[in-house]
């Protein structure tokens, strides 16, 4: 589990930081341009770390965050984690970070919005939309699914495609639920589990390769 806590800065610090991240990163794609000289990087002002009441999200240099992925507020992202793009992590609360655990992927155009606690190895697919929940390690939310305000997903669940997982739902470890509203319809299989070991596995590396292009 992971340890860090968000950054608190003077609002002059933070200004600050802003303008010489926007700096760097306009920089970054002057750079790659002279590098690649066949290849068109245009230089972009927008900037997917936001800090909220002086919380800025905390990303390890080994984790990717996409280009018009949305980091806001007091969010933590682990070793190898990745979040793709148009997907939005926000948690404006001062007290408890949002934390996303270490080679855990977050799908395009997924929502994450409050307090979460995600664990490690997990596939957050595209277009979901977490609320305040807790997710444990190796789960998979299948493409579309609705994770709402309270649940928690134990480890090694797996999520349908389009389920709704309605509040303070407790999701066992093991279990297989589809549905709107949700509920169980099987145990994972050992095929399913390491069905979900390999996405995650493929995600985090993929998410990788990603970081220094």
């Amino acid at each position: 589990s992971m340890s860090v806590q968000s950054n608190i800065a003077s609002p002059f610090t933070v200004h600050l930081g802003c303008i010489i991240r926007d700096f760097a990163h306009g920089m970054a794609r002057i750079g790659h341009r002279m590098k690649f000289a066949n290849e068109y990087e245009p230089v972009c002002r927008h900037i997917n770390c936001r800090p909220f009441r002086y919380f800025t999200p905390l990303v390890v240099d080994s984790a990717f965050v996409a280009p018009h992925a949305l980091l806001v507020g007091n969010v933590v992202l682990g070793h190898g984690a990745s979040v793709y793009y148009g997907a939005v992590v926000r948690n404006h609360s001062v007290v408890d970070a949002t934390l996303i655990g270490d080679h855990t992927t977050i799908g395009d155009r997924s929502t994450l919005n409050g307090q979460l606690k995600i664990g490690n190895n997990c596939v957050i697919g595209i277009g979901c939309s977490l609320d305040s929940c807790t997710i444990h390690d190796n789960v998979y939310i299948g493409h579309g699914a609705v994770v709402c305000l309270g649940a928690e997903i134990e480890s090694g669940a797996i999520i349908a495609a389009g389920a709704v997982v309605p509040e303070d739902t407790r999701v066992g470890a093991g279990e297989l639920w589809a549905g709107a509203d949700a509920e169980k319809v099987d145990n994972v299989s050992t095929e399913q589990a390491s069905e979900v070991a390999h996405l995650a596995h493929d995600a985090a590396h993929h998410g990788l390769s990603l970081i220094h292009i």
